[in-house]
């Protein structure tokens, strides 16, 4: 399978809390407050007077994506869809995997 080019301010992953932010404790419980994040590779700005900017990726919450990109949803629909490819296409290797497997090979 070969997969398209994704562009730099699509999302990579989604996410919906900050595992490292959180004790043990709350690993271990359900989560209290749900925080939908996407991982962004883009261009990022440091601040107001940053010019150069910094290309990398960071986790940013779905509210803020709504607020800086002009289409969120179809960037986060073509994320889903491209997502929901390669559960498939892994879903499909190892479903092959294992009847290789059975039959011995």
């Amino acid at each position: 399978m070969r997969a398209a080019r994704v562009p730099d301010h699509m999302p990579r992953a989604c996410r919906y809390a900050n595992i490292a932010k959180m004790t043990g404790e709350q690993r271990a419980n359900k989560l209290k407050e749900f925080v939908s994040e996407y991982l962004v590779r883009g261009k990022f700005f440091r601040s107001a007077e940053d010019e150069e900017g910094v290309v990398t990726s960071f986790w940013v919450k779905y509210i803020t994506l709504l607020e800086d990109l002009e289409d969120p949803e179809e960037d986060i629909e073509i994320f889903e869809g491209n997502a929901a490819m390669y559960r498939e296409a892994q879903r499909e290797e190892w479903e092959e995997d294992a009847l290789e497997e059975e039959e011995g090979g």
